[in-house]
């Protein structure tokens, strides 16, 4: 098994709520992109509890 480095953006995604949709997770990609300058996509989806609440949370990858 190889394994192979990324590099993460220093900054994360956050929903508070454990249902988000495509649409919504691809017009914060582009949000981000304009942010940072980067090309990111996702790396990792995550269902955190936060003060109780379920939320999703997503890192991003940049891939240029």
């Amino acid at each position: 098994m190889s394994s192979k480095t990324v590099e993460l953006l220093d900054y994360a995604s956050m929903w508070i709520t454990p249902r988000v949709h495509d649409d919504d997770i691809e017009h914060e990609r582009q949000q981000m992109e304009a942010k940072y300058r980067k090309k990111l996509a996702v790396h990792q989806v995550e269902i955190v509890s936060r003060s109780g609440a379920q939320c999703t949370r997503i890192e991003w990858r940049v891939i240029e």
